[in-house]
Protein backbone atom coordinates (compact mmCIF):
# COMPACT_ATOMS: atom_id res chain seq x y z
CA UNK A 1 0.00 0.00 0.00
CA UNK A 2 3.01 2.41 0.78
CA UNK A 3 4.64 1.43 -2.33
CA UNK A 4 1.04 2.22 -4.32
CA UNK A 5 1.01 5.50 -2.63
CA UNK A 6 4.79 6.52 -3.57
CA UNK A 7 3.95 5.88 -7.09
CA UNK A 8 0.90 7.62 -6.94
CA UNK A 9 2.60 10.81 -5.39
CA UNK A 10 5.46 10.44 -8.22
CA UNK A 11 3.06 10.44 -11.04
CA UNK A 12 1.20 13.22 -9.71
CA UNK A 13 4.59 15.23 -9.67
CA UNK A 14 5.43 14.20 -13.04
CA UNK A 15 2.07 14.74 -14.50
CA UNK A 16 2.12 17.78 -12.92
CA UNK A 17 5.32 19.12 -14.65
CA UNK A 18 4.60 17.80 -17.83
CA UNK A 19 1.52 20.17 -17.56
CA UNK A 20 3.58 23.13 -16.53
CA UNK A 21 6.01 22.42 -19.68
CA UNK A 22 2.81 22.12 -22.19
CA UNK A 23 1.55 25.38 -20.40
CA UNK A 24 4.69 27.25 -21.24
CA UNK A 25 4.31 26.18 -24.67
CA UNK A 26 0.72 27.44 -25.35
CA UNK A 27 1.94 30.97 -23.89
CA UNK A 28 4.76 30.87 -26.16
CA UNK A 29 2.27 29.91 -29.13
CA UNK A 30 -0.13 32.28 -28.39
CA UNK A 31 2.80 35.16 -28.55
CA UNK A 32 3.93 34.76 -31.67
CA UNK A 33 0.19 34.05 -32.77
CA UNK A 34 -0.80 37.58 -31.55
CA UNK A 35 2.64 38.97 -32.89
CA UNK A 36 2.28 37.84 -36.00
CA UNK A 37 -1.18 39.21 -36.35
CA UNK A 38 -0.63 42.70 -35.01
CA UNK A 39 3.17 43.26 -36.57
CA UNK A 40 5.05 46.14 -34.93
CA UNK A 41 5.41 49.19 -37.51
CA UNK A 42 8.30 51.32 -37.46
CA UNK A 43 7.89 54.36 -35.02
CA UNK A 44 8.68 57.03 -38.08
CA UNK A 45 5.55 57.34 -41.12
CA UNK A 46 6.43 57.67 -44.74
CA UNK A 47 8.07 60.72 -46.22
CA UNK A 48 5.93 62.03 -48.77
CA UNK A 49 6.20 65.37 -50.83
CA UNK A 50 3.19 66.35 -52.86
CA UNK A 51 4.49 69.40 -53.77
CA UNK A 52 7.20 66.61 -56.00
CA UNK A 53 3.81 66.56 -58.30
CA UNK A 54 4.52 70.26 -59.60
CA UNK A 55 7.07 68.94 -61.89
CA UNK A 56 5.68 65.79 -63.22
CA UNK A 57 4.47 64.99 -66.79
CA UNK A 58 5.26 64.72 -70.42
CA UNK A 59 7.01 66.91 -72.55
CA UNK A 60 8.81 67.05 -75.97
CA UNK A 61 11.27 68.89 -77.67
CA UNK A 62 9.82 69.99 -80.77
CA UNK A 63 12.96 70.53 -82.24
CA UNK A 64 14.80 67.13 -82.49
CA UNK A 65 11.68 65.42 -81.24
CA UNK A 66 13.57 64.03 -77.89
CA UNK A 67 10.86 63.68 -75.17
CA UNK A 68 10.71 63.64 -71.64
CA UNK A 69 8.78 61.87 -68.91
CA UNK A 70 8.99 63.10 -65.08
CA UNK A 71 7.30 61.05 -62.38
CA UNK A 72 7.36 60.19 -58.80
CA UNK A 73 8.12 57.09 -56.92
CA UNK A 74 5.87 56.50 -53.62
CA UNK A 75 8.66 55.18 -51.73
CA UNK A 76 11.32 58.20 -52.35
CA UNK A 77 11.26 61.74 -51.95
CA UNK A 78 12.75 62.76 -55.59
CA UNK A 79 11.56 63.30 -59.21
CA UNK A 80 12.31 60.52 -61.79
CA UNK A 81 13.13 62.00 -65.12
CA UNK A 82 13.89 59.54 -68.06
CA UNK A 83 15.07 61.17 -71.62
CA UNK A 84 14.30 59.53 -74.95
CA UNK A 85 16.06 60.28 -78.11
CA UNK A 86 14.76 58.63 -80.94
CA UNK A 87 16.33 56.46 -83.61
CA UNK A 88 17.45 57.80 -86.79
CA UNK A 89 17.37 55.12 -90.26
CA UNK A 90 20.12 55.71 -93.35
CA UNK A 91 19.30 54.21 -96.25
CA UNK A 92 21.96 53.37 -99.26
CA UNK A 93 21.08 52.61 -102.95
CA UNK A 94 23.49 49.85 -104.98
CA UNK A 95 24.56 50.10 -108.14
CA UNK A 96 21.98 46.93 -108.86
CA UNK A 97 19.56 48.87 -107.26
CA UNK A 98 19.54 46.88 -104.10
CA UNK A 99 18.59 48.89 -100.83
CA UNK A 100 20.23 48.78 -97.60
CA UNK A 101 18.46 50.19 -94.49
CA UNK A 102 20.88 50.80 -91.23
CA UNK A 103 18.82 51.63 -87.92
CA UNK A 104 20.11 53.47 -85.01
CA UNK A 105 18.50 52.35 -81.81
CA UNK A 106 16.88 55.36 -79.81
CA UNK A 107 18.80 56.36 -76.68
CA UNK A 108 16.97 56.48 -73.60
CA UNK A 109 18.57 57.98 -70.30
CA UNK A 110 17.19 57.44 -66.84
CA UNK A 111 17.95 59.18 -63.13
CA UNK A 112 16.75 60.66 -60.52
CA UNK A 113 16.71 64.06 -59.36
CA UNK A 114 16.56 65.03 -55.40
CA UNK A 115 15.96 68.84 -55.37
CA UNK A 116 15.13 71.90 -57.07
CA UNK A 117 16.35 75.30 -55.89
CA UNK A 118 14.70 77.89 -56.98
CA UNK A 119 13.13 75.92 -60.08
CA UNK A 120 17.06 74.67 -60.86
CA UNK A 121 18.22 71.22 -60.37
CA UNK A 122 22.22 71.07 -61.05
CA UNK A 123 23.15 67.18 -62.89
CA UNK A 124 26.53 65.72 -61.69
CA UNK A 125 26.37 62.28 -62.09
CA UNK A 126 29.94 60.44 -62.81
CA UNK A 127 28.04 57.10 -63.31
CA UNK A 128 26.19 58.21 -66.68
CA UNK A 129 28.51 60.89 -67.74
CA UNK A 130 25.91 63.66 -67.58
CA UNK A 131 26.95 67.28 -66.60
CA UNK A 132 24.39 70.16 -66.94
CA UNK A 133 21.84 71.98 -64.98
CA UNK A 134 17.47 71.49 -65.92
CA UNK A 135 15.27 74.45 -65.05
CA UNK A 136 11.91 74.51 -65.07
CA UNK A 137 9.81 77.52 -66.67
CA UNK A 138 6.38 77.76 -66.45
CA UNK A 139 4.92 74.60 -68.47
CA UNK A 140 8.26 73.31 -69.91
CA UNK A 141 11.96 72.73 -68.80
CA UNK A 142 15.08 74.36 -70.17
CA UNK A 143 17.95 71.54 -70.23
CA UNK A 144 21.51 72.37 -70.61
CA UNK A 145 22.80 68.85 -70.45
CA UNK A 146 25.75 66.65 -72.19
CA UNK A 147 26.07 63.26 -71.66
CA UNK A 148 29.37 61.52 -72.35
CA UNK A 149 33.13 62.77 -72.49
CA UNK A 150 34.82 65.19 -75.43
CA UNK A 151 35.23 62.63 -77.70
CA UNK A 152 31.96 61.15 -77.73
CA UNK A 153 28.87 63.65 -76.20
CA UNK A 154 25.31 63.51 -76.44
CA UNK A 155 23.67 66.46 -76.08
CA UNK A 156 20.34 66.35 -74.27
CA UNK A 157 19.77 70.03 -74.41
CA UNK A 158 17.11 72.00 -75.43
CA UNK A 159 13.55 73.61 -74.67
CA UNK A 160 11.05 70.36 -73.75
CA UNK A 161 7.41 71.89 -73.59
CA UNK A 162 5.05 70.09 -71.97
CA UNK A 163 2.50 67.84 -73.73
CA UNK A 164 -1.53 67.37 -72.52
CA UNK A 165 -2.11 65.10 -69.66
CA UNK A 166 -5.30 64.24 -67.96
CA UNK A 167 -5.25 65.84 -64.41
CA UNK A 168 -8.16 63.86 -63.04
CA UNK A 169 -6.02 61.90 -60.55
CA UNK A 170 -2.70 63.44 -60.26
CA UNK A 171 -0.68 63.55 -56.94
CA UNK A 172 0.37 60.93 -53.49
CA UNK A 173 -3.06 59.38 -52.01
CA UNK A 174 -2.63 57.45 -48.48
CA UNK A 175 -4.24 55.25 -46.29
CA UNK A 176 -2.99 56.27 -42.78
CA UNK A 177 0.74 56.94 -42.27
CA UNK A 178 2.19 53.71 -43.64
CA UNK A 179 0.64 52.85 -46.81
CA UNK A 180 0.52 55.76 -49.84
CA UNK A 181 0.10 55.18 -54.09
CA UNK A 182 1.50 58.00 -56.36
CA UNK A 183 0.38 58.54 -59.76
CA UNK A 184 1.86 60.61 -62.49
CA UNK A 185 -0.13 60.72 -65.59
CA UNK A 186 2.18 60.83 -68.64
CA UNK A 187 0.96 61.39 -72.36
CA UNK A 188 0.55 58.17 -73.61
CA UNK A 189 -0.15 56.22 -70.06
CA UNK A 190 -0.40 56.50 -66.38
CA UNK A 191 2.43 56.32 -63.37
CA UNK A 192 1.12 54.39 -60.52
CA UNK A 193 3.82 53.35 -57.66
CA UNK A 194 2.58 52.00 -54.42
CA UNK A 195 4.71 51.69 -50.57
CA UNK A 196 3.55 49.76 -47.84
CA UNK A 197 5.44 49.54 -44.38
CA UNK A 198 5.27 46.51 -42.17
CA UNK A 199 7.32 45.71 -39.46
CA UNK A 200 10.34 48.10 -40.67
CA UNK A 201 10.50 46.70 -44.27
CA UNK A 202 8.84 48.92 -47.33
CA UNK A 203 7.12 46.77 -49.83
CA UNK A 204 5.26 47.89 -52.74
CA UNK A 205 5.09 47.81 -56.96
CA UNK A 206 5.26 49.93 -59.75
CA UNK A 207 2.31 49.57 -62.39
CA UNK A 208 1.66 51.07 -66.19
CA UNK A 209 -1.93 52.12 -66.41
CA UNK A 210 -4.42 54.19 -68.16
CA UNK A 211 -7.71 56.51 -67.87
CA UNK A 212 -10.58 53.92 -69.05
CA UNK A 213 -13.02 56.93 -67.77
CA UNK A 214 -12.08 59.94 -66.63
CA UNK A 215 -12.68 58.66 -62.77
CA UNK A 216 -11.20 55.42 -63.74
CA UNK A 217 -7.58 53.93 -63.85
CA UNK A 218 -7.01 50.62 -65.34
CA UNK A 219 -3.37 49.10 -64.19
CA UNK A 220 -1.74 45.96 -66.14
CA UNK A 221 -0.46 44.02 -62.44
CA UNK A 222 -1.55 41.57 -60.70
CA UNK A 223 -1.51 43.37 -57.54
CA UNK A 224 -3.03 46.57 -58.66
CA UNK A 225 -6.49 45.87 -61.43
CA UNK A 226 -8.35 49.11 -60.80
CA UNK A 227 -8.08 52.84 -59.51
CA UNK A 228 -11.53 54.33 -59.03
CA UNK A 229 -12.29 58.05 -58.03
CA UNK A 230 -15.26 58.81 -55.66
CA UNK A 231 -17.36 62.17 -55.99
CA UNK A 232 -15.86 63.09 -52.78
CA UNK A 233 -12.45 62.51 -54.54
CA UNK A 234 -11.18 59.76 -52.46
CA UNK A 235 -10.14 57.03 -54.87
CA UNK A 236 -10.85 53.25 -54.34
CA UNK A 237 -7.86 50.66 -55.41
CA UNK A 238 -9.26 47.15 -56.27
CA UNK A 239 -6.63 44.07 -57.25
CA UNK A 240 -5.28 40.73 -56.16
CA UNK A 241 -3.53 42.19 -53.27
CA UNK A 242 -5.51 42.65 -50.13
CA UNK A 243 -2.61 44.48 -48.77
CA UNK A 244 -3.03 47.45 -51.16
CA UNK A 245 -6.68 47.24 -51.57
CA UNK A 246 -8.54 50.15 -50.18
CA UNK A 247 -9.61 53.74 -49.76
CA UNK A 248 -6.86 56.23 -50.38
CA UNK A 249 -7.32 60.55 -49.56
CA UNK A 250 -4.83 62.60 -51.39
CA UNK A 251 -2.21 64.53 -49.57
CA UNK A 252 -2.75 68.09 -50.05
CA UNK A 253 -0.50 69.56 -47.91
CA UNK A 254 1.62 71.39 -50.26
CA UNK A 255 0.12 70.53 -53.75
CA UNK A 256 -0.55 73.37 -56.04
CA UNK A 257 -1.43 72.57 -59.50
CA UNK A 258 0.32 75.08 -62.04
Amino acid sequence: MKNLKKILFVLIIILGLTGCSFGSEDKEETKKKEKKENPVEIADPLEIDPSLFNYVGSFKDNEYGYTLNVYVSANSNNLTFEFTIPGTSDASLDEDGTVHVSMDGGQYVSFNVDEFKDNQAKIDDEFLGLKGTIKKVDNAYEVDLIMGDASEAISLSGKYEQEETKENMKGYYSNGDYKAIAITPLKDSVFVTTVIVENGFYGGGEYMCEFTTDTKISCDGEDVKTITQNEDGKIKVDGGNKKIKGEYVINLETYEKE
